[in-house]
């Protein structure tokens, strides 16, 4: 009878320190873009039996970021540059790298068991290359920060010219033609018995 309840107990112990949340593939539509110059980080721990209520806050250049969670990642984005990932229970444990543009670094949280149970235990930091951490990370739970997805813009309208106003052709005004009048001298005719040319 208390082999069972012993059983029950940890299997309770167990799930109460396993993650619960969305899974990668359900992240992916609000997985923000990386902005010029940075990189990302993803923390994971695949384990989930043992120690899963051991659940330390994880330190990215002495700023807490998160905890290593059993069955569980979260990851943030941060400009290029060196790092020290830090953690500490009954040991600290501390890992030191470099983040380049545009980067993807993937850094697994691992359990270790202190010799015969009478230490919590510590985490145990691993630099995973992406061809591991990737498919290890998809089966995994999300326990970080909501994520919203980022406003789309919604795509601009051509501005279409305004319709110019056709404009009337402006009338000329009519001229009339102008006559000038030119006065025709008045010639008189001579007498014709008038013999002084002085006096005709």
């Amino acid at each position: 009878m208390i082999r069972p309840l012993l059983a029950l107990l940890m299997l309770a112990a167990v799930l109460a320190g396993c993650a619960y949340g969305p899974k990668p593939a359900d992240l992916e539509v609000a997985m923000p873009a990386l902005k010029p110059g940075y990189g990302r980080i993803y923390f994971l721990r695949s384990s989930a039996f043992f120690g899963s209520p051991v659940q330390p806050e994880i330190l990215l250049n002495n700023q807490v970021v998160g905890r290593s969670r059993a069955r569980g990642f979260f990851f943030v984005d941060r400009p290029a540059g060196p790092y020290q990932a830090r953690t500490s229970t009954s040991v600290t444990s501390t890992l030191t790298f470099d983040l380049y543009p545009g980067e993807t670094k993937y850094v697994r949280t691992e359990l270790v068991i202190a010799l015969m149970g009478i230490m919590p235990g510590s985490i145990a930091f691993t630099l995973m290359d992406e061809s591991v951490g990737e498919p290890e990370l998809r089966k995994l739970s999300y326990t970080g920060r909501t994520v919203k997805p980022e406003p789309r813009q919604a795509p601009q309208r051509a501005s279409q010219p305004a319709p110019q106003q056709m404009q009337q052709p402006m009338q000329q005004p009519m001229t009339q033609p102008v006559t000038q009048s030119v006065s025709q001298p008045v010639v008189q005719p001579m007498p014709t018995n008038c013999t002084d040319s002085a006096t005709c």
